[in-house]
């Protein structure tokens, strides 16, 4: 039987670096990757309680990355990015609400723009 330190050790050090991050839980960007494009799908589908829910988790995921870069304090415009992230997430609600898919999915897409212009700002490679 393996060690249970020697499985934790290979995922921990297969995880990508964030510059400067220590204390940002890459599982949270992750969970954001997923999300978002569970949300993309429930869009399309016009699956409105699905995406509606995959609207609020994206919500509470950036309210985390937010409060990292904000304690971080070297990185304005990262809080700026998460900051955006949440008005569209708050922006897909509304649309949702009032059936209108094709402008939640321009929202959706302005949040993965937004995440692309972060992560190659504020990514280690």
């Amino acid at each position: 039987m393996r060690h249970p330190w020697v499985a934790a050790g290979l995922l921990l050090a297969a995880l990508p670096a964030w510059a400067g991050a220590p204390g940002l839980d890459e599982a949270v960007m992750q969970n954001i990757e997923a999300v978002n494009e569970s949300l993309s799908s429930n869009l399309g589908l016009k699956a409105a309680d699905a995406a509606a829910a995959d609207a609020r988790d994206l919500d509470q995921l950036f309210a985390e990355v937010e409060a990292y870069f904000v304690a971080r304090a070297d990185a304005p415009d990262a809080v700026d990015y998460t900051r955006r992230s949440r008005q569209a997430a708050a922006g897909i609600l509304r649309a949702i609400e009032a059936s209108k898919f094709d402008a939640a999915n321009e929202l959706a897409v302005d949040i993965s723009r937004t995440c692309k212009t972060c992560h190659r700002k504020y990514k280690a490679d």
